[in-house]
């Protein structure tokens, strides 16, 4: 099957699932992520991306201290069926924050892997 032999190309960490665009397919192992991270097979296997990407007390703490910073975050802690749209935004800037330092790389694509990880963990009635 040649879209099978494409995942086996693009993804090296064994946790991707193919996006709706090939420009979308990006694993962990593409990225910066420090070598201690890596041990564990894929980046959203880490101690670290669990605690900070998917844990929603600190999700709704961020939530919170970027909401006090100025920043329209998308999604609303406080409102039910906006939580996980919330946690999904934040966690994501999170991770984008832990790896790159920096969000002046705001549009940085995101590995798959990481993107599915976050998504099953805050599933949203529009998935």
């Amino acid at each position: 099957d040649n879209d099978e032999n494409d995942y086996d190309e693009w993804c090296g960490c064994g946790d991707c699932v193919r996006m709706a665009s090939p420009s979308e397919q990006l694993c962990c192992r593409d990225i910066p992520v420090d070598v201690a991270h890596r041990r564990s097979g894929c980046v959203t296997r880490s101690p670290v991306f669990k605690a900070m990407c998917c844990t929603p007390e600190v999700l709704r703490a961020a939530y919170w201290e970027l909401r006090d910073n100025g920043v329209d975050v998308e999604g609303d802690v406080e409102v039910d069926e906006e939580r996980h749209k919330a946690y999904r935004f934040i966690a994501q800037r999170l991770f984008v924050r832990w790896i790159y330092i920096t969000l002046e790389t705001a549009d940085v694509l995101l590995p798959a892997c990481v993107v599915c990880q976050i998504r099953r963990e805050f599933p949203c009635a529009d998935d």
